[in-house]
């Protein structure tokens, strides 16, 4: 009888570690690959929420509770957007039915909305995302018509450092009109 060989020769496992050796660059890069489409899906969700949160809470408070329409803080200011006409001017705040002031801003050393009272000031987004270019004016078509409040920001993804947007994925453009109910 004769001997029966049960393991592999040196040329078997030599071809068995080539196979893995060159499929296995290919398997990681396409891990690699599928892990940066997620972390950007991710991001653009982030930034999608975000703006759509902030724009969301801004468009309810402005329609909701805006009486006047001020331009600065100075104690001397006028209401703006009461008799102009065809020109849009910025805001600086508004006042409610109880002559409170509100307004939207980005703070000093921030990148974030917040939504500011005269007791409290509250982020509408978080640090993840940067806003920029953040406008709110107002204007009216003629003396007797209702005012409209036009918004605009751009939001993107903050780098993990906080100092500017990251490149993927692009930033949104958020830009309404909002006609007031209670002027």
């Amino acid at each position: 009888m004769g001997k029966i060989n049960k393991g592999f020769t040196l040329v078997e496992t030599l071809v068995i570690i080539a196979i893995i050796g060159l499929s296995l660059p290919a398997v990681f890069a396409i891990f690699f690959s599928i892990i940066q489409q997620q972390v950007r899906i991710y991001r653009l969700t982030e930034v999608k929420r975000q703006g759509d949160y902030s724009l969301s809470i801004i468009q309810n408070l402005i329609r909701n509770n805006a009486q006047k329409i001020y331009r600065t803080n100075s104690p001397t200011d006028f209401e703006i957007c009461s008799t102009t006409t065809n020109t849009a001017e910025a805001v600086s705040y508004f006042t409610d039915k109880s002559n409170n002031r509100f307004s939207f801003s980005i703070p000093a050393g921030s990148s974030n909305i917040a939504s500011v009272s005269a007791s409290f000031q509250v982020p509408l987004t978080n640090d993840k995302v940067r806003i920029s270019n953040f406008e709110i004016t107002c204007n009216r078509s003629s003396t007797y018509s209702t005012p409209y409040v036009n918004l605009s920001y751009e939001i993107c993804y903050s780098n993990s450092d906080g100092s500017a947007c990251t490149n993927e994925p692009p930033s949104f453009f958020y830009s309404t009109k909002l006609k007031l109910k209670n002027y």
